[in-house]
């Protein structure tokens, strides 16, 4: 029988301890990963460009060993390929070895593939990795958004979180779960923001040009919920606002509130991730309190108003685009179009013109009648 114990006093050396009786004191004590309550918990986040910031943090490794970040790392992952695509990998690793005896934390290059997988971990009797997150790096990518990042740290296959005397709760089965949900909601997303898109330009089209304004920012602080929409030309009661997290469409009352320059999210978010604002704006309500009082308006006065009517010929279609020369048009004027038909809308105007666009030529020729409402 081997026993090992310690620690008693040593008198004239006979009770000596190294580094490997130290460490093992911690072992059985709680199990390995990565401590969820101290400082920055190695949460890696894009920083620009193909660079990734490893915040600071502390882990144990299943000996015992420990290691800690006191100040940001930036690392530099390869570019990407012209063809394939390609994971990545960071981790903590603890290396036993003789000509090392140290802990250090290392990106790992994936193998380029159609459909790539994550370098493995090595765990042996001298070496150690815990995996804080895979990246991966698309073809011909010049940059790495916080969506191709994902945290591994929660998988207990992987990484896990260091928890007390009572075994861990295993949560890989868990992680995978949300992960495959994840995806499945934002796949759900997507088609339902398609859908009802689709049906908002085929009710628009006829009679309405919209312009559409963009911003995108990135979180700067942890547990951030009020974020900057960024859009001065926004107006809450006219316009129709989408926002996206790292790519995920998020419902309004659902997800966020919002006021005519931030917006309120239900969940806060970690410091790196991509927010992405996109407003469409009616033209044609740009100047009223609503569409319908401007156009009550003009009905009302018949004054200052000039309606302009055109045949659009089903002979002139070059490239399913056509352009009507119209009298008084200036490349800001406001005007209500209509076209009777949800194939053909307004897509340009210019000085005395205005350009149509058909998702199929029509075989016949189409009355288009453009009232102009001045000019912004």
């Amino acid at each position: 029988m081997t026993l090992i114990t310690g620690y008693y006093n040593s008198l004239n050396g006979d009770r000596k301890y190294n580094a490997e009786t130290m460490s093992r004191y911690f072992a059985g004590l709680f199990t390995r990963g990565v401590l969820q309550n101290y400082k920055d918990k190695f949460v890696v986040t894009s920083s620009g460009g193909m660079k990734v910031k490893i915040p600071t943090g502390k882990a144990f490794f299943s000996d015992g060993k420990w290691i800690e970040n006191t100040a940001d790392i930036t690392l530099t992952v390869d570019q990407s390929d012209v063809i394939l695509n390609r994971i990545d990998r960071i981790v903590l690793r603890n290396d036993k070895n003789e000509g090392v005896r140290n802990a250090s934390i290392v990106l790992k290059k994936g193998v380029p593939a159609s459909d790539p997988i994550a370098p493995a971990l090595q765990i042996d009797s001298n070496v150690e990795e815990m995996s804080l997150c895979t990246i991966r790096i698309n073809k011909l990518a010049e940059s790495i958004t916080q969506a191709n990042i994902t945290n591994t740290i929660p998988d207990t296959e992987v990484c896990g979180y260091v928890t007390g005397l009572i075994n861990q709760v295993d949560t890989s089965d868990l992680y995978k779960q949300y992960e495959t949900a994840y995806k499945e909601f934002q796949t759900a997303s997507e088609n339902d923001f398609n859908e009802w898109f689709q049906t908002l330009k085929e009710k628009l089209a006829t009679s309405t040009l919209l312009r559409q304004y963009t911003n995108s920012t990135v979180t700067t602080q942890s547990n951030q919920k009020v974020i900057e929409i960024g859009i001065p030309q926004y107006e809450p009661a006219l316009d129709i606002l989408n926002v996206y997290v790292n790519n995920l469409w998020l419902i309004e009352g659902k997800h966020y509130t919002k006021t005519k320059t931030t917006v309120t999210l239900t969940s806060p978010l970690e410091a790196g991730q991509d927010v992405y604002f996109v407003v469409f704006k009616s033209i044609d309500g740009e100047k009223a309190t609503t569409v319908i009082e401007q156009v009550e308006e003009l009905q009302q006065t018949k004054a200052d108003k000039k309606v302009s009517r055109g045949v659009l010929l089903s002979t002139k279609w070059v490239g399913k685009k056509q352009t009507l020369t119209v009298d008084g048009v200036l490349s800001n004027s406001i005007l209500i179009v209509d076209t009777g038909t949800g194939g053909v809308k307004a897509t340009e105007q210019g000085t005395g013109t205005v350009t149509f666009k058909c998702d199929v030529t029509p075989a016949e020729n189409i009355n288009v009648r453009i009232i102009n409402l001045g000019i912004e």
